[in-house]
């Protein structure tokens, strides 16, 4: 009997880590989309501040110094956010055992 009652413990252990890697792993999706999103917008807005100006000749905001301060901030932006989401890793680079063992250990 105390092999079975010990094997049930580990299965349950088991089923305990898998439930919690699936609550990670749906967090970590959701912040990657996050960063993603977050990184796309700024360097869409950068690229319409930039090239609006430069097919049109009217610049979006007053001035080109200020068109240009705001173009920068926002492709420097959206470079921290790609360069911070690589570094962290999303969820797809991620193995299963890896995020199985950080459950188990968090």
């Amino acid at each position: 009997m105390g092999v079975i009652d010990e094997r049930r413990e580990r299965l349950e252990l088991v089923r305990e880590c898998e439930a919690a890697t699936q609550e990670r792993m749906g967090r970590l999706r959701k912040r990657d989309a996050t960063a993603i999103l977050g990184g796309m917008t700024c360097s869409l807005v950068a690229t319409a501040l930039a090239g609006v100006p430069g097919l049109t000749g009217v610049f979006l905001l007053e001035g080109w110094q200020l068109t240009c301060a705001v173009t920068a901030a926002l492709a420097g932006a959206a470079t921290l956010i790609a360069g911070v989401q690589q570094s962290v890793g999303g969820p797809a680079r991620r193995s299963h055992g890896d995020a199985l063992s950080t459950a188990a250990h968090p």
